[in-house]
């Protein structure tokens, strides 16, 4: 299907770092600090899937969301996923002659930011957001068809102890960056059901939030929300330690949220002409699986 990938009119490669060039562009444009470029393999394999399916949709044909993918290949940090498509119409592939593809990628990045009102600019307010440091593209084009996925990466923990979630114990540790307030962590838990119906869904999340995680004398506790008191809540410095054992009785996805304040608000424009304080950033999604519901 990526005919003119393969043909080499287009590289993967040549498309993040043109991607990579107008997002930072934009960033700085309206006030956002610069990321830098990653590969985890997600965005690429979401285009080429995009592609492969048929479908322009945050969710598969089976219905599952991107948060189980990304923490089976990844397996760690926070992440938002941006999707951009384009049709060609009268001759296949005239579209892409003499810089077509390149105006193609830059053109994504400026209609979901600078004209994403449909969507309620919430594209926007992903690529710009200052919590993100680091940006994952992929580009997948036939002789018709373009998808350009923009996964936007929280990189803002340098982890000693890799997420995991083997029911029912979970743990994580790291070291946060430097600008965020570990004392003031909050951790929740959210639950989703894949339905295959979700495919022509617009938008996308993690479900519907089951439970939150507390210090061991939950000296923290969540509104409307039962709270579990962790087995290890350890915060020294910007260094954190996690654990906590549960394990749900329902079947779906479930999805481990782990948010931290900045000290010192970071001003962003989510929205064209309004200027926003960013307060919070989630640092972790790690998802897990149980079964029984097909």
């Amino acid at each position: 299907m990526t005919l003119l990938l393969l043909l080499g009119l287009f590289s993967q490669e040549e498309g993040r770092r043109i991607a990579l060039e107008e997002l930072n562009r934009l960033r700085e444009a309206y006030g956002s600090p610069p990321v830098r470029l990653i590969t985890t393999g997600l965005a690429r394999r979401k285009a080429e899937n995009l592609m492969r399916w048929g479908v322009f949709s945050h969710y598969s044909p089976q219905g599952y969301g991107p948060f189980l993918p990304w923490s089976r290949v990844w397996g760690k940090d926070a992440f938002e996923e941006n999707l951009y498509a384009l049709w060609a119409t009268g001759t296949p592939g005239l579209l892409w002659q003499d810089g077509g593809l390149e105006e193609a990628v830059r053109e994504g990045l400026r209609m979901m930011v600078e004209r994403d009102a449909l969507a309620f600019w919430h594209h926007r307010r992903s690529l710009l957001d200052p919590c993100h440091t680091h940006a994952d593209v992929g580009v997948a084009v036939s002789r018709d068809t373009f998808y350009l996925v923009v996964y936007m990466i929280t990189a803002r923990v340098r982890w000693t102890l890799r997420p995991s979630w083997r029911f029912p114990e979970f743990s994580m540790a790291g070291r946060l960056d430097p600008a965020l307030d570990p004392e003031s962590l909050q951790i929740v838990i959210l639950r989703d059901v894949p339905d295959p119906e979700r495919v022509n869904w617009t938008s996308y999340g993690p479900g519907e939030p089951v439970a939150g995680v507390g210090p061991p004398d939950l000296s923290l506790r969540y509104r409307n929300l039962p709270t579990l008191p962790a087995t290890r809540w350890r915060v020294k410095g910007q260094d954190v330690e996690i654990r906590f054992s549960w394990e749900p009785d329902e079947p779906g996805v479930y999805t481990v949220q782990v948010q931290a304040p900045f000290r010192e608000g970071i001003p962003y424009e989510p929205r064209p002409g309004e200027r926003e304080v960013k307060r919070w950033c989630t640092i972790l999604f790690y998802s897990v699986e149980k079964g029984g519901y097909r």
